[in-house]
């Protein structure tokens, strides 16, 4: 075999081998599918049910459905990638005047928490699908609490308060 035939063939192989590995190092989910890229939480947070409010709740319902994820989320609120709560916490809404999204001095007054509630700006969200169940409301609230600085909403034996407030 020739010089020039061993660099021909070397090359075929290496660009070969470049191709599988692009093949086999593909990407484990797609952008339809945000909350797939989460390990977990950022804020470590899980309620008494498991649900994880920034990836089963955040990512999943509002950020999958195409409204608050992807390159373009409507009203330039991405709620599906990692870190979701530096992009809420003290950030003026985009369509509700200068409320914030979630108000560090009072974390039961921003939009995000009416958003899902009773809105006096805007539409009721998820704006496609059901309201959020009064359990998935209760955890949200104590996740704001706790990413707008109020505190561990955590009781003693590690759960969360239960929606009533009541002691357990």
């Amino acid at each position: 075999m020739s010089g020039q035939e061993r660099r021909r063939v070397t090359w075929a192989v290496v660009a070969t081998m470049a191709a599988a590995g692009a093949l086999f190092a593909g990407c484990p989910g797609d952008l339809e599918d945000p909350a797939r890229f989460l390990v977990g939480s950022t804020s470590g947070m899980t309620c008494d049910d498991g649900l994880d409010v920034e990836r089963d709740l955040l990512a999943a319902r509002c950020g999958a459905s195409g409204c608050h994820g992807g390159a373009n989320p409507s009203a330039d609120l991405d709620l599906a990638s990692p870190d979701v709560a530096s992009r809420l916490v003290g950030v003026a809404s985009t369509g509700c005047g200068a409320a914030l999204l979630i108000d560090p001095a009072n974390p039961t007054g921003g939009v995000l928490l009416e958003k899902v509630t009773a809105p006096e700006c805007g539409a009721r969200m998820p704006l496609l699908d059901d309201p959020l169940p009064p359990a998935e409301i209760a955890c949200l609230q104590s996740w704001v609490a706790m990413v707008a600085g109020g505190g561990s909403m955590t009781t003693r034996d590690g759960g969360m308060p239960p929606a009533d407030g009541g002691a357990r």
